[in-house]
């Protein structure tokens, strides 16, 4: 009898970046605070492997491309309705809802580069461990600037999970929790420059590294 072929759904570089990324995270847990350039090193080092995989998804071999396994929210509730009948079909690769797996790996990992990033520089100039229940007590701290009284919920609302208003104009402020707006801490140079406005319109002067970690330890936690 013939054995049955063998066909190699992923290739070598997948493979490699599929351990590189577990190497990469349980070194990043494991050193922590106590071997910071070790920790700064590793944080770089996965950014890299997720800019790797999002090339790799456009360009890369059938299996490795997002377009063989990202599926509609309807098109994966069909399948997961199929797979409970035992009558889902199977798939070379990711099915649909290894798929949506992948999608929802990915953008937390990638969403949270940049606030551990900056969490990482603000370490290298002497501040942490920063602090959640810090950062919440600071959104809600109020002080007199100018007339009034203000502080980060004058804007963004109570819960940075929905969005704020400005009190001012009426508009509309997108969400700052990245599990409510995965963009918003997504770009460090942005954030930064919302530190350098903010701060200074809510407190009258610039915000330090620790406080900053802070608000970023509350807001990711969310």
């Amino acid at each position: 009898m013939t054995p049955p072929s063998t066909v190699q759904a992923w290739d070598p570089l997948l493979r490699v970046f599929h351990w590189s990324l577990v190497l990469a995270f349980t070194v990043a847990y494991a050193s922590g605070e106590e071997w910071l350039a070790l920790h700064v090193a590793t944080g770089y080092a996965i950014g890299g492997l997720l800019v790797f995989r999002m090339v790799w998804g456009i360009v890369g071999p059938r299996h490795a491309r997002f377009s063989d396994f990202v599926r509609s929210p309807t098109a994966i509730r069909a399948y997961l309705q199929d797979l409970v009948r035992l009558r889902a079909p199977r798939y070379l690769g990711h099915n649909l809802a290894e798929g949506a797996m992948v999608v929802a790996l990915l953008l937390p990992a990638a969403v949270c580069a940049a606030p551990d990033a900056m969490q990482t520089r603000y370490r290298a100039e002497g501040a942490g461990p920063f602090d959640a229940t810090a950062g919440a007590s600071a959104w809600q701290r109020g002080t007199s600037t100018e007339g009034e009284t203000r502080s980060c919920s004058t804007c963004h609302g109570t819960d940075p999970r929905q969005p704020g208003r400005h009190p001012r104009t009426g508009k509309r402020i997108e969400p700052l929790a990245p599990s409510a707006n995965p963009q918003a801490l997504a770009d460090a140079g942005n954030v930064e420059k919302w530190f350098a406005r903010n701060c200074k319109w809510t407190w009258g002067r610039e915000c330090s590294a620790q406080e900053k970690g802070n608000f970023l330890e509350y807001l990711k936690q969310l």
